[in-house]
């Protein structure tokens, strides 16, 4: 994996995925208001993931796979472009890694609304790999902004 594909890939993965994400909202808009969603406001229907609910909702799913590999192929890029500098300058790459990983793991159709616990088996994967999304990316912050500091 090589520093370029790493760079190219961290600067087409977030752009890519909201890009995605925007195009199957307009193309879904009606489905998602019948969910109950609102596009201002608060609502207990969990965008963009339940964009893998509707018509178009394979795209969804392929949408979080790709932004999942192209944030491992970017923290594999980071780890060879920016020099270690102390025993724990692994995590924060590796973290990332995680994080890719748990955004693959997203693929898992959520339940089209939000409740303290899911109501089917893979509603609750998909809301443990967004937890563990959400940690790992934060966490990999942290160790990243110590090595680069």
């Amino acid at each position: 994996m090589s520093e370029r594909n790493g760079a190219l890939a961290g600067m087409i993965g977030p752009a890519m995925f909201a890009f995605i994400a925007v195009v199957l909202t307009v193309l879904q808009y009606n489905f998602l208001v019948r969910l109950g969603w609102e596009p201002v406001g608060v609502s207990d229907v969990p965008w963009p993931s339940a964009l893998a609910l509707g018509p178009y909702g394979s795209l969804q799913i392929l949408n979080f796979v790709l932004f999942g590999i192209m944030l491992i192929v970017f923290a594999a890029g980071l780890q060879r472009g920016v020099a270690p500098s102390g025993r724990v300058s692994w995590a924060g790459p590796a973290l990332l890694i995680v994080a890719g990983v748990a955004l693959v793991v997203l693929a898992f159709k959520t339940d089209p609304h939000m409740s303290a616990w899911a109501h089917t088996w893979h509603g609750s994967i998909h809301f443990a790999a967004f937890l563990l999304l959400g940690l790992s990316f934060l966490f990999s912050l942290l160790f990243l902004w110590r090595r680069m500091g």
